[in-house]
């Protein structure tokens, strides 16, 4: 609909009308868009989750019950260990995390002769000017 008002206020500036009409039309289909978009920008407050609401605005009995439903949900109550056992306390809960990105991120074991082979194979394709460069 937005599309059309538009086209319509493109016509009205072209179309040889006085000036009077002309601000009449331009002014009125131009209050027509605003009044879209006003509707479009109500439409998506109803969408606020409790972390848009501001800080300084009090808070509705709902919003609380609902702000404590969201946290609950988002609460990790136990994990399971490699071994299958089940850790509930949040000290055990961390430790299990904090091992895992450990045996994730730590370092790589690598063979220290393939890779002096891979290197030495990379040296031979290398000019002669790159290889003193390092």
């Amino acid at each position: 609909m937005e599309n059309v008002y538009y086209a319509c206020l493109y016509d009205a500036l072209k179309h040889p009308l006085q000036l009077a009409e002309k601000k009449a039309d331009i002014n009125r289909l131009k209050a027509k868009i605003v009044q879209l978009h006003t509707v479009k920008l109500a439409r998506g407050k109803v969408d606020l989750k409790t972390q848009d609401i501001l800080h300084q605005e009090r808070m509705s009995l709902f919003q609380l019950i609902k702000r404590r439903q969201r946290r609950k949900q988002r609460d990790i109550q136990a994990v399971h260990e490699q071994d299958h056992e089940r850790q509930t306390s949040a000290k055990d809960i961390l430790r299990v995390f904090s091992d895992y990105i450990r045996r994730k991120y730590g370092p790589i074991q690598v063979d220290e002769e393939f890779i002096r082979k891979m290197i030495q194979a990379v040296y031979g394709y290398l000019s002669h000017d790159c290889r003193g460069r390092h």
